[in-house]
């Protein structure tokens, strides 16, 4: 499923960018539920400018800017 990336990549009223919709911790394997099916994703908690999803935001922009 495509998403418009303006949902994921927003600015505060400072003008600073914010990602949103980061899963915020991923324990795979730590009981059945976490099986890393698409349900377990879609219930996990998000937050903004995780750590995780910064990186992975990171490198595909920079991946972008080598083409």
């Amino acid at each position: 499923m495509a998403s418009h990336p303006k949902r994921f990549v927003q600015t505060d009223p400072q003008g600073h960018v914010i990602l949103t919709g980061t899963v915020t911790h991923i324990a795979m394997g730590a009981a059945p539920e976490n099986n890393g099916s698409d349900a377990y994703y879609l219930k996990a908690p998000i937050a903004s400018d995780d750590p995780k999803g910064l990186g992975a935001f990171l490198l595909a922009g920079s991946e972008m800017e080598l083409r």
